[in-house]
Formats: structure tokens, sequence, C-alpha cells
């Protein structure tokens, strides 16, 4: 937490990692808004931070502005979305960046990301076990009795072998037939 260890005054946690708050305990800041707010109107505060949260302010308010006129379930969720974006970028600059992106529709929009998520390598595959039993199970071909008892069973006809067969055959010719007419071959 980078705004704890260099201004514990205006961050939103403790050195213990509990919600800040004041003497009397009440929450220190209600919101995004109120601390960055506070920290741009701190003139004992250094010009980088009060500049730094004048970017995560702008950041905010155009996040809210790219909710009006939407409906009021996606104005909330834009809203939540922009204080946990804006307290990201509040709370820890040096692992959250702002990323302009223009999107299929052509339209650009700014996004939050983590920047350590994109240096973590793709994780690799692990080797697939292989499993040989410590004794050989035998196999035995079934007798001839218990032949008999498989012919005389009732069983449904879609599933005998023949019908099985004609229709792996008739899936077989569709897929040729497509294939066929895409201009591929197999």
């Amino acid at each position: 937490m980078k705004t704890l260890l260099a201004n514990p005054e205006y961050s939103f946690y403790n050195a213990s990692g509990n919600e800040n708050r004041d003497v009397n305990g009440e929450l220190r800041w209600k919101s995004i808004v109120d601390l960055l707010s506070a920290v741009i109107a701190d003139v004992e505060q250094p010009a980088e931070e009060r500049d730094r949260a004048a970017e995560v302010l702008k950041f905010y308010a155009a996040k809210e502005k790219e909710a009006e006129g939407k409906a009021e379930i996606d104005r909330t969720v834009v809203g939540m979305l922009a204080r946990g974006d804006a307290h990201c970028l509040w709370e820890w600059p040096d692992s959250f960046v702002v990323e302009t992106v223009t999107g299929q529709d052509g339209i650009t929009h700014q996004n939050v990301v983590n920047k350590r998520r994109e240096e973590t390598p793709a994780p690799m595959p692990a080797p697939v076990p292989t499993f040989e039993p410590a004794v050989p199970l035998p196999v035995l071909a079934p007798s001839a009795e218990e032949q008999k008892a498989v012919r005389d069973m009732s069983f449904d006809e879609r599933f005998s072998p023949a019908a099985v067969a004609a229709r792996v055959a008739a899936n077989e010719r569709e897929a040729a037939q497509m294939r066929a007419s895409r201009g591929q071959t197999e």
C-alpha cells in the first residue's frame, strides 16, 4: 500500500491494514471523492501528491460522465467500478495504471489494469501422470453362457451395433457434404 506508507493520513487503511478511522471511531474517509478532494485542498501536501489525486479524480469523473444517459442499474454499476478503479489507482499507484483501449465499436475507453498481472508468465501444464497397476489384472473372455445371456437380453434396438453404425455413416456423409459445399476436402 504505497499511499499508506507515503501518506498514511490520506489512505483508506491504517498501519494494521484496517479501515482508517478518526479519534471518534468514525471512518476517516466516506468516499474516494472525499479523500481525493481533501488531498487536493491540503496545501501542505507535496505538489506531486496533489497532482496525482487530481489525475485520479479526473479519471473517476470521466467514468461517471460515461454513465450519463444510461439506465439506473448501469449507472450504479459504472459508479461502483469507477470507485474501485480510483481506489486502486490511489492506494497502489505502483501496481495499477490507466490503459486506453479503442473498442470494436470505435469508442475509446480507459480501463485500470494491474501491471503485475501482465508480467506473470503463463502457467505450464503439468505432465500427465501414467498409472500402471502393481499387479496386472487378468482379461477374461466372456463365457458362452455370458454371451448367450447378453444376446437374450431385451434392449433398445437404437443402440444395436447395426443402428449405431448406420448413424455414424450418416454423420460422415453429412460432414462430407458440408466440406464439399465449403470447398474443403479431407
